[in-house]
């Protein structure tokens, strides 16, 4: 059964089914909302009772078994094979995803008979192995051969960098007052001994 004008809605990532039911209702026509996770056992029945009002016009595909119940004894229609899912989405653009939301495991399945088809998994051992050593060889070639030749250059900057810096001459005899966000180092004097000699061996008669 194809329904051309069915909305679905998907649960977006952090998203709660009454998040994702409040996003339902304001969407005229016939509704598909997927259910996928699991749901506060807490807002449950607030939940249903939201889902009640929506009334026939909404379908809710879910595999949890006892949401099935609590929503078919709403006297709400519910979806929990992937056989009358399929059956209802035929030739709706939305149905590889919704199907890979729904059911995972069953999408896994169609990758995996997909790359068989390809033959991608059907690969002999000793492909793998090969594949495997030459990527091994070519990482160690590059690690240890062109890595540890390569030239590395290193170029200054074009821009000059200067600081300057206040001093503060506190026993120098300043009386300038050395505000307190100021930090001072003490003068350390430094003694220096100079010897001198004169020689004079101009002698004249005056």
């Amino acid at each position: 059964m194809t329904m051309p004008s069915l909305s679905v809605f998907l649960p977006q990532e952090g998203e709660s089914w009454s998040q994702l039911l409040k996003r339902a209702e304001a969407i005229p026509g016939e509704l598909l909302i997927i259910l996928a996770g699991y749901e506060n056992a807490a807002e449950r029945d607030g939940f249903l009772a939201a889902c009640a009002a929506l009334g026939a016009r909404a379908r809710f595909a879910v595999r949890e078994k006892s949401m099935v119940r609590s929503l078919r004894s709403k006297g709400l229609r519910v979806v929990d094979s992937v056989k009358d899912f399929r059956a209802i989405l035929a030739n709706h653009p939305m149905l590889p995803e919704a199907l890979r939301a729904f059911s995972p495991h069953v999408w896994q399945q169609q990758i995996r008979s997909r790359l068989q088809t390809m033959g991608l998994l059907s690969v002999p051992k000793i492909r793998i192995w090969i594949l495997t050593l030459v990527s091994g060889l070519l990482l160690f070639f590059v690690l240890f051969w062109l890595l540890p030749s390569a030239q590395i250059r290193v170029w200054p900057r074009e821009d000059s960098v200067s600081q300057t810096a206040n001093v503060w001459l506190v026993l120098s005899g300043s009386t300038v007052a050395v505000p307190q966000r100021v930090r001072t180092m003490e003068l350390l004097p430094i003694r220096v001994e100079i010897s001198r000699s004169l020689t004079f061996d101009q002698v004249s008669k005056d």
